[in-house]
C-alpha cells in the first residue's frame, strides 16, 4: 500500500536519553529511515568512548540535517528524578516536543531496543498512518510492545551473542502475544497535544490504538545480556523471522551506503 500523499507527512524520532549505547544507534536509525522516519534527535547523556561523535560526523557528511544531537546534562538542568536510570525521559520528551513539534507532523520517543515495524501490506509508517487515519484530527497513536526474547532464559545462543549481526537478526523468538498489561508507547501529533508523557498522553485530542495486524512495536531483549521479558515464558515463545526476512538485507544495504 503506497499512499499518494506520503511526501506530505513528516515523522521525527527522538531517542530516550542514551547512556553509552551508541553502538546500536546506526542500525536503529537506518531501520527507521527505511520505514519512513525523516528526522532523528539523539538525547545523549554520556559518550565516554567518543563512538557517538564518530557516528554523528558520518551522518553529517552523508546526510546533512538528518540527525541532531542534544546533550542532555541533567546535572546542569538541576532536575531530580526518583528513577535515576531513566535519565529524565519525560523531560527529554517535552524538550523534543518544544524543539521539533512545529517542524514535524508526528513525533515519538523510543529506546534503541524498540523498533516500529509496519506489517504487510504496509511498507512504511507513512503509508500506515495515512491509510488508516488520513487527515483525522487525533492527538496520538498508541503501541503495545511485542517482546522478542532469547531462545534460552539463562544465556544467549551463539547466534544471539554475535554482535556483528543486526538486532533484528540476532533475536527471532518472541512472546506469543502483545503485552497487554504493560505501559504503551505513543506516536504524537504535536499540534494536537498540550501535555504528554513517555507512556501517556495527558492532555490533548483523541488517542487511537494501532492495529496489531498492521503495525507492531518490536521490543527486543537487552542487547548486552539476557533478561526476563514479559510474556516470554520459555515453553510459550514462538519463532518469528518475519522482521529479519523483510528488512535485514535492506538495512545492511543502507548501512553500507552510509559508510561508503
Amino acid at each position: 500500500v503506497i499512499s499518494s500523499n506520503s511526501s506530505q507527512e513528516s515523522f521525527t524520532l527522538c531517542t530516550s536519553p542514551l547512556h553509552n549505547s551508541a553502538k546500536y544507534l546506526v542500525q536503529w536509525i537506518e531501520f527507521h529511515r527505511v520505514v519512513g522516519f525523516s528526522k532523528f534527535v539523539i538525547y545523549n547523556t554520556t559518550d565516554t568512548n567518543n563512538h557517538l561523535s564518530t557516528i554523528i560526523n558520518i551522518y553529517t557528511q552523508k546526510y546533512p540535517g538528518l540527525v541532531d544531537v542534544i546533550q542532555w546534562n541533567f546535572h546542569t538542568l538541576g532536575l531530580v528524578d526518583i528513577f535515576p536510570e531513566r535519565y529524565f525521559q519525560v523531560e527529554a520528551l517535552h524538550d523534543c516536543l518544544i524543539r521539533y513539534g512545529d517542524q514535524t507532523e508526528w513525533l515519538g520517543m523510543f529506546d534503541l531496543d524498540e523498533y516500529i515495524v509496519p506489517l504487510h501490506p504496509y511498507q512504511t509508517i507513512v503509508d500506515y498512518v495515512y491509510e488508516n487515519f488520513g487527515r483525522r484530527i487525533i492527538g496520538s497513536i498508541s503501541f503495545r510492545s511485542l517482546f522478542f526474547c532469547s531462545k534460552n532464559s539463562s544465556e544467549y545462543t551463539p547466534e544471539e551473542k554475535d554482535t556483528r549481526r543486526l538486532t533484528i537478526e540476532r533475536f527471532i523468538f518472541r512472546a506469543p502475544h502483545e503485552y497487554k498489561k504493560g505501559r504503551k508507547k505513543y506516536l504524537y501529533r504535536p499540534r494536537f497535544v498540550q501535555y504528554l508523557s513517555i507512556h501517556n498522553q495527558i492532555i490533548g485530542l483523541s488517542k487511537e490504538e494501532s492495529s496489531k495486524y498492521h503495525i507492531t512495536l518490536a521490543h527486543y531483549i537487552s542487547m548486552n545480556y539476557p533478561r526476563l521479558m514479559s510474556g516470554c515464558n520459555i515453553n510459550e515463545i514462538v519463532q518469528d523471522t518475519n522482521i529479519r526476512n523483510r528488512f535485514a538485507k535492506r538495512i545492511k544495504a543502507a548501512i553500507a551506503v552510509l559508510m561508503s
